[in-house]
């Protein structure tokens, strides 16, 4: 069992494990931790067994660093923690979510993401670092979802199999999500 929960100081050195592992940037987790989620495995030994983050630009994120322990995905595990990430996004004011990294996303596509073009992004977010290290890259795909959207009819719940910690009170704090690199 999991519990998906906001990243707290405690969790940056998991975190930074994890995207190590996976070769994916590794700036700006010890400086924003409450940026990002965490899917902790409950157990004897509790662990973290995955995490996505989100650069926050105004009302827009910019998703980054969705990351699972090889031996923890399964696709449906998938997309319940990202639709967790998406509905605490969106209770923290943020409409719109951006992904840009080489490769095809069809787990993105199927929740609601579909293909934007470089000149659509907001401006601060043309500006990140995460969007000059994906395009130093080599080629990047850019990604866009409305979270009304893609949020329609579930209220902001969290599917019932990975629900948020209750401890996490009512999730609004500064923001974080994440897409895997």
């Amino acid at each position: 069992m999991f519990v998906i929960r906001t990243a707290c100081r405690e969790d940056v050195p998991a975190i930074l494990r994890l995207l190590q592992g996976a070769g994916v940037r590794e700036d700006g987790v010890d400086k924003h931790p409450e940026r990002f989620w965490v899917m902790e495995e409950i157990g004897e030994s509790p662990r973290i067994a995955g995490t996505i983050g989100m650069e926050v630009y105004g009302r827009a994120g910019l998703l980054r660093s969705f990351v699972v322990e090889r031996g923890r995905w399964n696709p449906q595990m998938g997309v319940q923690f990202l639709l967790v990430a998406l509905s605490a996004a969106r209770e923290q004011g943020i409409d719109e979510l951006y992904l840009a990294a080489p490769g095809s996303f069809p787990l993105f596509e199927a929740i609601g993401f579909s293909a934007a073009d470089a000149s659509e992004l907001p401006e601060p977010i043309r500006r990140s670092e995460h969007l000059k290290e994906a395009e130093r890259s080599g080629e990047i795909r850019v990604m866009r979802c409305l979270l009304s959207r893609v949020l329609a009819g579930d209220g902001g719940a969290a599917p019932s199999s990975l629900q948020r910690d209750p401890a996490e009170g009512d999730g609004k704090g500064d923001g974080s999500s994440g897409s895997r690199e």
